[in-house]
């Protein structure tokens, strides 16, 4: 049998070891903590080059719509003068009159580039020979003639239907 100091002895033994694996437990929890905070830090402190990248990607991005759309856009159309008026003027005053003769506000005519193809010129005046697209007098698209005449500086428009 075990004396009773010896008891003791296994006894504080027994502690003195428990008490060191808890301090082990508790020192590594401690550097576990310290290493996650530093990789916290590390994360914080690093550049983000991934946002960066989006920022340059969206604005080359940009840059590039851009300069596509400029190298497409058509190039404005030529504001021919023969016939005595200039094209972007009589394309103009034939809107208005044949606006006027279907008592509308609005109707969709031919762009500039198709407008400017349809306009012929001679020594006597400027013809354009387009088309109209109105929902009043008739249903869908109607041609007309517009021409225009020097020497009374007149525009006689006429719906061709």
């Amino acid at each position: 049998m075990l004396s009773s100091d010896e008891k003791q002895q296994i006894l504080a033994e027994e502690r003195a070891l428990e008490q060191a694996e808890q301090e082990a437990r508790q020192c590594s929890a401690h550097v576990r903590a310290r290493e996650t905070y530093r990789a916290e830090v590390r994360a914080a402190q690093r550049a983000r080059p991934w946002r960066w990248r989006w920022v340059l990607g969206g604005g080359l991005l940009w840059t590039a719509a851009a300069l596509a759309f400029l190298v497409m856009r058509q190039p404005p159309m030529p504001d021919d003068l023969s016939g005595g008026i200039a094209s972007s003027a009589l394309i103009e005053r034939c809107e208005r009159a044949l606006l006027s003769q279907l008592g509308q506000l609005a109707a969709q005519f031919p762009d500039t580039q198709e407008a400017a193809r349809q306009i012929t010129s001679s020594t006597d005046g400027k013809r354009w020979d387009g088309w109209v697209v109105s929902s009043s007098n008739f249903s869908g698209r109607a041609d007309f003639s517009c021409a225009y005449s020097p020497p009374t500086d007149s525009i006689q428009a006429q719906l061709i239907q």
